[in-house]
């Protein structure tokens, strides 16, 4: 699965927007891990948010506190915990969109004989729900 990543926003549109730069901070560090297999470490993880080691640290070991993420030590890397999967799939219990739909793509598979899909769109990204 591709994670579209959120851009940086400079420091002058957040003061603007009202937006809390630590929370904007996290989530680029939550998309990062994200769009990793393997986990990455601390300097990795600072180099792709372009943020220092020292404010990363602090976001991780607070998204440790709250089990979005943990320390893996025999890799020295940082991984995503189900947590994060529980707030994604939110997003479909907040709408039964497969439900809704499934009467729709039913009929559609039985009169065209072909395979039916149900995808959002994610930006420049096709999600697939069924």
């Amino acid at each position: 699965m591709n994670i579209i990543t959120i851009p940086k926003p400079d420091k002058s549109s957040v003061e603007r927007s009202g937006k809390i730069q630590s929370v904007m901070r996290a989530i680029s560090v939550l998309n990062a891990l994200a769009a990793s297999n393997e986990g990455l470490t601390l300097t990795e993880i600072s180099h792709t948010v372009t943020l220092p080691p020292s404010t990363v640290h602090r976001l991780l070991t607070t998204l440790q506190q709250t089990c979005y993420v943990r320390f893996d030590t025999d890799r020295g890397a940082w991984k995503t915990l189900v947590t994060c999967f529980s707030v994604g799939n939110a997003f479909l219990h907040s709408r039964d969109l497969v439900t809704i739909t499934r009467p729709y793509l039913r009929q559609l598979m039985e009169e065209s004989g072909e395979t039916a899909n149900l995808a959002v769109r994610d930006n420049l990204e096709m999600v697939y729900l069924a």
